[in-house]
C-alpha cells in the first residue's frame, strides 16, 4: 500500500495525529472544499504540503479508493479558495489526464477560476500550448473567468469559440 495512504488511515484512526481533523474534512462523504478550506485555515502552512501529496497519489483518484475518490477533488478545491499558486502545475495536469466527468475534473476548473489573475500566465501558456479541442473550451472558460480585459486572452477564447465545430461546446 501507499505509503501516503498509510498515513491517512494512521490519521483517522489516531484523534492526536496532526492530519486527523484533516483526514475527515478531505476523505469524508459530505465533506466540501469551502468548508475543509474554512475549518482549517489557522493550518494552512501544514496542510498545503499535505493537499499537494494528495494531489501526487494517483491511488486516491481511483474508484473505490480510500476515501472513494474524494480526496483529491476536495484538497483541490481547498488550494483554490487558498489560492494557492504552487498547485497551478498539478491542477493543469488533472484537467489534461482526468476525465472531464469526474469531480476532481470539475473541482480543478472551480479552483482555477478562484485563483485568479495570479493563475493567468501558466494557464495561457498551457492553453496556447494545448492541442485537446475538448480542453480548449475548459480552460477558455476559466480564462475568460479570470482574465477579463486582458487583450490576448480574448483573442484566445475568441479563437477557441471560431473553431468549435458542435454547438454544445461552446
Amino acid at each position: 500500500m501507499d505509503d501516503a495512504i498509510t498515513i491517512w488511515r494512521e490519521a483517522l484512526k489516531e484523534a492526536q495525529h496532526p492530519r486527523h481533523q484533516a483526514v475527515w474534512l478531505l476523505f469524508s462523504e459530505g465533506s466540501d472544499p469551502k468548508s475543509a478550506a474554512r475549518l482549517l485555515a489557522d493550518h494552512q502552512a501544514e496542510v498545503i504540503p499535505w493537499l499537494l501529496e494528495i494531489l501526487d497519489t494517483p491511488a486516491l483518484y481511483d474508484e473505490g479508493s480510500f476515501g472513494n475518490n474524494l480526496a483529491p477533488a476536495n484538497a483541490v478545491g481547498v488550494l483554490g479558495k487558498w489560492q494557492v499558486l504552487e498547485a497551478v502545475p498539478r491542477l493543469l495536469h488533472i484537467l489534461e489526464t482526468e476525465d472531464p466527468e469526474t469531480l476532481v475534473y470539475d473541482h480543478t476548473a472551480t479552483a482555477l477560476e478562484a485563483m485568479g489573475p495570479g493563475a493567468l500566465e501558466p494557464l495561457l501558456a498551457f492553453a496556447e500550448a494545448c492541442n485537446e479541442e475538448d480542453l480548449h473550451v475548459t480552460l477558455a472558460s476559466i480564462l475568460s473567468q479570470i482574465g477579463m480585459g486582458d487583450e490576448r486572452i480574448y483573442r484566445w477564447v475568441l479563437k477557441v469559440f471560431n473553431q468549435q465545430k458542435r454547438d454544445h461546446a461552446v
